[in-house]
């Protein structure tokens, strides 16, 4: 609710502050906007409560102002954040403090709740008042805007979902029930369609990776059509930088707990340029959050894909090598849950979403959660056999289907003629043998764009 008493340098902030939003806990509180007069104040009382539980001027500057409130502890309290300056008063109830996230990225991120097969059943099961999301539009422009007209935040609460990102919600539900509904969690929502990772880079990121990597293909787009010269409309919303200039940008000055990301198949055909980029895109963005590596950076593998570009494979792999070089990144492997070989949109997204809770819950929340598969540590060659163990807990290792047959593994001699693999799973090993294959030298898994029959080793 506004109450605006002053025309003359209208008091207003960016559509991110509103009734029933989320602010992210244990980390100062940023709160911003423009107008008023040279002194503002900002405040945040708790429901019941007379005096503030966190207060501060905001610092002036050319017509805009920032403040930061010292940090709260999370929990279900609602707050009321008033902002004051002059005359005029801004006021926004049923607040609440947990941890927010960034949800980004490209199709299988932007997918909503209503267009997924477990539609129905997450309506009709949602009732959690404190998960909350901030949605908006998607959208593209040629500068950096400082706020978001179509954004507004809703609560978890029965057909609302249906706009909500299906990924982003499986993983806060996951969250918030795992932490037993004790953290508020709030979701920004920032992914497009059809978008490159170069559209969610600023210019000067974006000119500075093609500067440093002569002879690689990124896509530069940004400046050489106006809308009126594209013949479909989502083309102006998909080309370089567009995105991040409307949809993200005006979402950094907000704190954060941790971002997810789920991006890369428009990008599948070019993974060397990828794998120059993603690692600078990430440490531009926690810049830009503020917190560096401290910020989780957790990233979804792409899904087996049958009709995807020949370096599919390839780009799940660079996806994995990234993540491993990256302080505090992580992986979600989702090679299983594609559904058909043509699809490269799965539309069960419940995996997909508790896998990224997995981590979180470890990482993050610190919970003894296992979030991640052992790794391949070596391999014996017994005769034509090659046995394969690993790190981690073994003890766990099973073959999805009747325990002990293992596909998705191949083996070669020379380390060029690969065939497909027998597999047995033996007390924690894998045991690999392959007809004319004599002395196996070389091992690859999961290594199809689409396996078949798919991959099926758990833990």
């Amino acid at each position: 609710a506004e109450v605006i008493t002053e025309k003359q340098q209208t008091l207003r902030m960016p559509n991110l502050f509103a009734d029933d939003m989320i602010l992210q806990r244990d980390k100062s509180i940023r709160v911003w906007g423009w107008g008023g007069t040279d002194n503002v104040t900002v405040s945040l009382t708790k429901d019941g409560e007379s005096a503030p539980a966190s207060t501060a001027d905001a610092a002036v500057t050319d017509g805009g102002w920032l403040a930061e409130l010292p940090a709260l502890p999370g929990g279900t309290d609602a707050y009321t954040l008033t902002v004051a300056s002059g005359d005029q008063t801004l006021s926004y109830t049923g607040i609440l403090i947990g941890d927010v996230y960034l949800a980004s990225g490209q199709s299988n991120m932007a997918m909503f709740v209503k267009d997924t097969s477990t539609r129905d059943a997450d309506v009709e099961e949602a009732d959690f008042e404190n998960i909350r999301f901030f949605t908006q539009g998607f959208a593209g422009a040629c500068e950096e805007k400082d706020d978001i007209p179509t954004g507004k935040w809703e609560k978890a609460v029965g057909d609302t979902i249906d706009d909500f990102y299906a990924v982003a919600y499986k993983f806060a539900k996951e969250v918030y029930e795992k932490t037993e509904g004790s953290i508020p969690i709030g979701i920004l929502s920032a992914a497009t369609p059809g978008t490159w990772i170069e559209c969610w880079m600023d210019e000067d990121l974006l000119n500075s990776i093609i500067l440093d990597n002569p002879g690689l293909t990124y896509l530069n787009d940004f400046k050489t059509k106006s809308k009126a010269e594209l013949t479909r409309t989502e083309d102006y919303e998909r080309r370089a930088v567009a995105p991040y200039n409307s949809m993200l940008h005006p979402l950094l000055n907000a704190n954060i707990a941790g971002i997810l990301w789920y991006q890369g198949e428009n990008n599948s055909g070019m993974v060397d340029s990828y794998r120059a980029a993603f690692p600078r895109f990430i440490e531009d963005l926690r810049e830009k959050f503020r917190d560096g590596a401290s910020i989780p950076f957790l990233t979804v593998q792409l899904p087996a894909y049958g009709a995807g570009p020949s370096g599919w494979s390839d780009f799940r792999l660079m996806q994995d090598e990234v993540m491993k070089a990256t302080e505090n990144g992580y992986l979600a492997v989702t090679i299983d849950c594609a559904e058909d070989p043509l699809n490269i949109h799965p539309t069960d997204k419940t995996v997909v979403g508790q896998r990224l809770a997995a981590i979180a819950l470890n990482k993050i929340y610190g919970q003894d959660v296992v979030y991640s598969g052992p790794e391949f540590a070596g391999a014996e060659l017994l005769g034509d056999k090659l046995v394969l163990s690993f790190t981690g807990e073994t003890e766990g290792l099973t073959a999805k289907g009747d325990g002990t047959t293992v596909y998705g593994f191949e083996i070669s001699e020379d380390g060029v003629n690969y065939v497909p693999a027998d597999g047995v799973l033996t007390e924690g090993k894998v045991e690999l043998t392959a007809d004319g294959i004599a002395f196996p030298q070389f091992v690859k898994y999961a290594c199809q764009p689409y396996p078949s029959p798919m991959a099926n080793l758990y833990n």
